[in-house]
């Protein structure tokens, strides 16, 4: 599981428990979360901390689920792998997102990091960022987003991660993604238009869409359950199908 930017793997936190009867790994990509920071946040950068990642899991075969430029990196990866991934699920981005919004990723890493005097000031800069997020995930979240540093609190990530940020362009890669593919929308997304999301799924070889109601770009925060479940049965139905075809390949 991959998250967006910005972000961590603390994200994932209400999801993971709906998806039982799955091993789930999700990671701090180079430069969020508790990970090192680099000097270079390219694409292949944060494709290769995937790649070493299922190296050491020492996994044949993965799914793969991505949240905004974590989708982006899954692209990449199950494009540069096909053999390797049995399953994508992509939450709302564009496999080419607009120039506007890289514009202004890449214009707020160019200013000053945030530093807050208190544990309020952090919290609530949390809350504007991830709204709907109930206090426990809020809690969670507050000791993967901030080091303490000389009284003062500090965002983990490093700002350089949006002052370099990618003009990604996946769409190319979408027909090399092979596999049960899912794009999930929120409703209410001011990220990814409807439009957007209905080329990518006819792109991809085997795409289907799920969009969720009232829900805006962090819709896996916002409505944990109701993603966890659609991706879990989405994620089964794609394991008894690469089941069901391994079988019949052995036969």
């Amino acid at each position: 599981m991959l998250h967006g930017s910005t972000q961590h793997a603390g994200v994932w936190d209400d999801v993971v428990p709906v998806l039982s009867g799955f091993r789930v790994a999700a990671l701090d990509l180079r430069g969020h979360g508790r990970s090192g920071h680099s000097e270079c946040y390219a694409p292949e950068d944060y494709t290769s901390d995937v790649e070493r990642l299922v190296d050491t899991l020492g996994a044949s075969s993965i799914a793969l689920v991505g949240h905004s430029m974590g989708s982006l990196v899954a692209m990449r990866y199950a494009a540069r792998h096909p053999r390797a991934v049995w399953a994508a699920a992509f939450l709302d981005i564009d496999a080419r997102p607009p120039d506007l919004q890289g514009n202004g990723l890449r214009t707020a890493g160019r200013r000053p990091g945030r530093a807050f005097d208190t544990v309020a000031q952090a919290r609530a800069r949390i809350e504007r960022l991830v709204p709907g997020a109930h206090d426990a995930l809020i809690e969670r979240m507050m000791r993967s987003s901030f080091i303490e540093h000389e009284g003062r609190f500090r965002e983990c990530y490093d700002r350089r991660t949006l002052a370099q940020f990618a003009r990604w362009d996946n769409r190319e890669l979408l027909a090399a993604i092979d596999v049960p593919a899912l794009v999930l929308r929120g409703g209410d997304s001011a990220i990814h238009g409807a439009q957007a999301a209905a080329e990518m799924v006819a792109a991809l070889p085997d795409g289907r869409f799920h969009e969720f109601p009232g829900g805006s770009h962090m819709l896996h925060i916002e409505q944990p359950t109701a993603v966890g479940t659609v991706l879990a049965d989405f994620l089964r139905n794609a394991a008894d199908r690469t089941s069901a075809a391994t079988t019949r390949v052995g036969a």
